[in-house]
């Protein structure tokens, strides 16, 4: 796992990037000699298409609201160094949009109306990187604001018709995580984001809850985050859920298991159910990494896979939250995009080739799903 970046999922209209611990700007494929495309295949493994071919390929596919377009990125080298680049495709794969006037960019979330897509990036490669709007269209790019906010990490939305926001940024003076409209009214600081690694997130003269935070993810209402977060400096992680409403924080306590006394974090890789019932996630609870499901009461723990010689990952569910796709890999084999039952059972692979494919993301309609492959 690396840096501090990480997908996140909000009222299904929103994905960007955000506090985590995986950084999508490096992938393997990406930025080298091995390229990625971005495909589309239906959810029962017929009509594979490839999208980008001929194109610069890429990684990250995530659907617009209205399932016509796909953002992903690619990106290209800068002296030793490797920057970012946004995308979009059509999803018949006719039209590539580029946002030449970006030095680097990389793809932060669809509004939900699917015409403008929040990027973050720079347009120089002297300049800060900031956030900004881009019509998918005619690639015109603009500066991404809220009054009274200076944004340093991202914008989130909150609701469908995108009137409620949470940003990570400067408000008052104070660096944080908030929740306010669009318009800069009914600003709120979240006070669980309060940690000893990000001191400069806590309110002036407020106590840190935790020594740090892993990563977190946006309830699909946008009431709820759930995240992962440390008490002590060598402390294993904890699932917790924070409440908009009254504030309140509950941990989610995993039942005892021998995963959960070694070193290693015990839960990453988290993904709400679309009815926000379930939170997916990754953890070594039974002593090898495996998915698992739970309620957000922190009852009925659902083993969703149970293979020792597979790591999974980047667990994602169904519009109708009957199935969940996510990557898995072997140390002697290609990655792969599979598909399991809710309820653990029913295991498929969706594309069975010899090469790597990772990044599965659903259509709003749950009857395709795109991801990146190696092929």
């Amino acid at each position: 796992m690396n840096n501090v970046y990480l997908r996140l999922s909000i009222a299904g209209a929103l994905i960007t990037l955000g506090c985590g611990t995986k950084n999508p700007w490096s992938p393997a494929g990406v930025g080298t000699s091995d390229r990625s495309d971005i495909y589309i295949i239906n959810r029962d493994g017929t009509n594979l298409n490839n999208l980008t071919p001929g194109s610069a390929g890429g990684r990250g596919p995530q659907w617009s609201p209205d399932g016509t377009w796909i953002s992903f990125y690619s990106g290209h080298t800068v002296g030793n160094f490797w920057a970012p680049d946004a995308y979009v495709v059509d999803t018949l794969g006719n039209k590539v949009q580029a946002f030449p006037v970006m030095a680097e960019s990389s793809p932060g979330g669809w509004f939900p109306d699917g015409t403008k897509l929040e990027l973050w990036g720079r347009q120089s490669v002297d300049a800060i990187s900031q956030a900004y709007v881009a019509q998918v269209e005619d690639g015109l790019v603009q500066p991404l604001t809220i009054p009274g906010f200076t944004v340093t990490r991202n914008i989130l939305f909150l609701d469908r018709g995108g009137q409620w926001a949470s940003v990570w940024g400067e408000y008052g003076g104070v660096n944080g995580v908030f929740t306010t409209t669009m318009a800069g009214d009914h600003v709120q600081m979240l006070p669980c984001f309060c940690a000893t690694v990000f001191g400069t997130y806590c309110a002036p003269g407020q106590e840190a809850f935790f020594e740090r935070i892993e990563e977190w993810e946006w309830s699909p209402d946008g009431g709820r985050i759930a995240f992962v977060a440390a008490k002590t400096p060598f402390g294993a992680p904890r699932l917790y859920l924070f409440h908009l409403a009254d504030s309140l924080l509950h941990p989610l306590p995993l039942p005892k298991g021998s995963g959960t006394q070694t070193m290693g974090p015990p839960v990453r890789e988290l993904a709400w159910s679309p009815d926000g019932s379930q939170i997916a996630f990754q953890s070594n609870h039974g002593g090898t990494w495996e998915l698992y499901a739970m309620d957000t009461s922190g009852n009925n723990l659902t083993s969703l896979t149970i293979d020792p010689e597979m790591m999974e990952d980047d667990p994602t569910w169904s519009p109708d939250g009957s199935q969940i796709a996510f990557t898995g890999s072997t140390s002697d084999g290609p990655s792969r995009v599979y598909l399991v039952d809710a309820s653990g059972s029913g295991l498929r692979v969706l594309a069975a080739w010899k090469f790597n494919s990772y990044d599965p993301a659903w259509s709003p309609d749950g009857q395709r799903i795109a991801f990146a492959s190696d092929h």
